[in-house]
């Protein structure tokens, strides 16, 4: 099986470690390839998106590190795009992961992957307590952000899920709930069929 990750952050956003120390970590275990992704700059104040003013630093350190370790393992220079970033020329990536991290009600933002909390605050106050009616609203959201920006890669598309272990916060079998994902599913495949949807595994890391 071949060894690779598309979807990797660093000190540069939200990471915990620089790009050269996760560089290392993977040709340590044998990967084939590597690609960072920094969250993209965004429009508000945010503890885990890249400063607009640091990507250029950024783009630079991958392409320091891609041919320093070019012999060992295949480096990529990606952007996790985000549905609320700032205008950004993407042309200096190699491929992009659109993603959909916060939902918008007037002057209410809520973040979709922070806390258990805030998702069951919005569901309460905006969709009447109705989880279902909250995934079906960010499904439609990541397909219009999907279709509107054509990237590589859909990024995580079930973010909303990742507090929901064994359906903590809605049941995800319910028709109505898969009717909302493979909706916004097939929408993206027919505007974008040579797109990439991400398998992200956190969640499945974070309960070992």
């Amino acid at each position: 099986m071949q060894k690779s990750n598309c979807h990797t952050h660093t000190l540069f956003c939200d990471g915990s470690n620089t790009p050269e120390e996760m560089a290392k970590a993977a040709i340590e275990r044998s990967f084939e390839s590597l690609g960072f992704s920094v969250h993209s700059p965004l429009r508000f104040e945010s503890g885990y998106a890249i400063e607009f003013s640091k990507v250029p630093e950024y783009i630079d350190e991958i392409k320091r590190l891609k041919e320093k370790y070019k012999s060992k393992i295949y480096i990529s220079n990606g952007i996790e795009l985000d549905r609320d970033s700032l205008p950004l020329d993407v042309s200096a990536f190699d491929y992009v992961i659109g993603s959909v991290h916060q939902l918008h009600f007037c002057e209410r933002m809520y973040e979709v992957d922070y806390k258990p909390e805030i998702l069951l605050n919005c569901a309460e106050k905006e969709f009447d307590g109705s989880f279902e009616k909250l995934a079906a609203h960010y499904f439609s959201l990541v397909n219009e952000f999907i279709c509107e920006q054509k990237p590589e890669v859909v990024g995580h598309i079930d973010l909303i899920e990742k507090f929901n272990e064994n359906c903590a916060l809605f049941d995800d079998t319910d028709k109505k709930y898969r009717f909302g994902v493979l909706e916004a599913v097939d929408s993206i495949c027919d505007n974008c069929p040579n797109i990439i949807f991400e398998v992200n595994t956190g969640a499945m890391f974070r309960c070992k």
